[in-house]
């Protein structure tokens, strides 16, 4: 029989020769609820690098996601909304219904509200622009906002829209779903890109510009009393290429949405958030990174997420 104490280095030994299996580095990478359903539904989310999750207020959180998609190294926000605790409008550089004069980054889209009295948590860029002879920019799609109608008429092939009617309800479609109502509209903002309509997910059309490459996105989906934002960086090899519309069609339908849209994108592509510094003043940061060298663009309009007004 070995000595007791040879016997215990032989084990110490072992031990160090043959370390245990399981170690930090490869135990299973804990996500959360949503980045778990799109990570296994929508076949585009590969490794993720990184996941920090944000509830703004209740009913409002944001999942800020770094990953690799196809070997590509990307960089979303996905903002999740509950529509019984807040509410969305449409957004302009002053606050007023009408047509922007001058056009303005998002920050001053949310800095306008939140001055106008609303309590504003999010914002995102809006419709697809066009630049008419004087220099202005004009959303290319329907626009209302406070119960105006602004633009009654839209660009060939921009018929996509988000809308709120009057007594509240939430929903997105196209043109001719809102046609019967436009009396009832209280906010309509047009996008460019039907992503899902019904439940059933829609192959975008090579005809709209840019449609199958990779590129900084905004889109907008729901699903029932939710809604979600995606915000995706692009143009910026080795922080965020971008995705393709089909792409976006495909987290929308992990996130089990029923309709969703493309909002403009490139470099309009734009996320803000509220944020109260020490002294109580309320400022709207630009938390992704727009791709133009020149920072973020102005822009016509946008939605903004705030608070329910009081009755």
């Amino acid at each position: 029989m070995k000595p007791l104490y040879k016997l215990f280095f032989v084990l110490l030994l072992s031990s160090i020769a043959f370390p245990s299996c399981s170690s930090d580095d490869d135990k299973e990478k804990s996500y959360s609820v949503l980045l778990s359903d799109l990570k296994a539904k929508s076949g585009v989310i590969g490794e993720v690098y990184s996941e920090s999750v944000n509830e703004l207020r209740d009913g409002v959180t944001i999942s800020e996601i770094d990953f690799d998609s196809d070997g590509e190294r990307m960089h979303m926000f996905v903002a999740r909304v509950d529509l019984d605790k807040v509410t969305i409008i449409a957004s302009t550089p002053n606050d007023k219904p009408e047509l922007p004069n001058p056009d303005a980054i998002m920050p001053v889209h949310a800095g306008a509200a939140e001055g106008n009295g609303k309590t504003v948590w999010l914002g995102v860029n809006g419709d697809f622009w066009a630049k008419e002879s004087s220099g202005q920019l004009i959303p290319m799609g329907l626009f209302y906002k406070d119960g105006v109608a602004i633009r009654t008429t839209y660009y060939d092939g921009h018929t996509e829209v988000i809308y709120k009617k009057k007594d509240g309800t939430v929903g997105i479609g196209t043109v001719n779903d809102i046609f019967p109502y436009l009396n009832d509209m209280q906010e309509v903002i047009g996008g460019y890109g039907l992503l899902m309509k019904d439940g059933q997910i829609l192959s975008v059309s090579e005809d709209i510009a840019q449609s199958s490459t990779r590129q900084p996105r905004t889109a907008v989906g729901i699903e029932g009393k939710t809604l979600y934002f995606l915000v995706v960086d692009g143009r910026q090899q080795g922080y965020s290429t971008g995705f393709d519309m089909n792409a976006l069609s495909l987290l929308f339908n992990a996130l089990g949405c029923s309709d969703a849209i493309a909002l403009d994108g490139g470099g309009s592509t734009t996320l803000v958030v509220r944020k109260t510094k020490p002294d109580g003043l309320v400022t709207f940061p630009i938390v992704n990174r727009p791709s133009d060298k020149g920072g973020a663009r102005t822009i016509s309009n946008g939605i903004l997420v705030v608070d329910n007004p009081q009755p």
